[in-house]
């Protein structure tokens, strides 16, 4: 999960055109405003979502156990943190999924 500065989020996905920055539950917390900084300037198209399972449990939950059922809970962040429609977040970051892991679409 990437928790790093927007600054080395740019110059990543400047430097690998075909990386994809994860985002966690921990986009969620009060306390990660600069971390959604970095959400609202990563293009969507350049995200997927993660887990971190069994930790980085999303607000309401945090602090229970994270799996990947919550994955709704980290889209719903991403499209509270960039405007976006929930719907949006939740198609292109399953595209970008199934894309980076070479799976196939159903």
């Amino acid at each position: 999960c990437y928790t790093g500065s927007l600054e080395h989020a740019m110059r990543f996905l400047d430097a690998f055109p075909n990386l994809c920055i994860g985002f966690t539950g921990c986009i969620s917390f009060p306390k990660a405003s600069a971390l959604r900084d970095v959400v609202r300037a990563v293009p969507l198209s350049r995200m997927v979502l993660e887990t971190d399972a069994p930790f980085m449990a999303p607000v309401p939950l945090r602090g229970k156990t994270c799996h990947s059922g919550l994955l709704p809970l980290v889209a719903f962040a991403v499209a509270r943190a960039t405007g976006r429609p929930l719907q949006d977040v939740s198609q292109t970051t399953t595209e970008n999924t199934l894309r980076l892991y070479r799976l196939p679409s159903s």
